[in-house]
Order: C-alpha cells, then sequence, then structure tokens
C-alpha cells in the first residue's frame, strides 16, 4: 500500500547523543526534543531510548 493511501508519514528525523546529560536529542523537522531512559523523568521512555540507542551503536555514533 502505498504511503498516500495509509495513515503513515515519514518526516526528517536527526538524532545524537548528549553524554551530559545521559539522553538522546532529536532535530524532528525543525523542532527539537529529546528522550532518556528514566521512566521517572518527564523525557523518560525506555523503550524509545533503547531503539535510538541501537540506531546510534549500529552506526558508530555512540
Amino acid at each position: 500500500m502505498s504511503e498516500s493511501k495509509t495513515k503513515t508519514l515519514s518526516v526528517p528525523l536527526s538524532v545524537w547523543y548528549n553524554e551530559s546529560s545521559d539522553s538522546i536529542h532529536m532535530n524532528v523537522d525543525g523542532k527539537l526534543t529529546s528522550v532518556n531512559r528514566k521512566p521517572e523523568s518527564k523525557r523518560g521512555n525506555p523503550s524509545l531510548y533503547g531503539i535510538l540507542e541501537e540506531h546510534l551503536k549500529n552506526a558508530g555514533k555512540l
């Protein structure tokens, strides 16, 4: 099924690790945000952090 017939959207995404805050930062189509592995944190999302961490490691960026 083509993207135009689904509710899926691709957006530009840049991801990098910030060592001082132990968080992964993202630029999503010009908007900045971050995620960390601490479930109690406002920006905590261990699952998303793990996925992005794996991609950063595989790309040699972490």
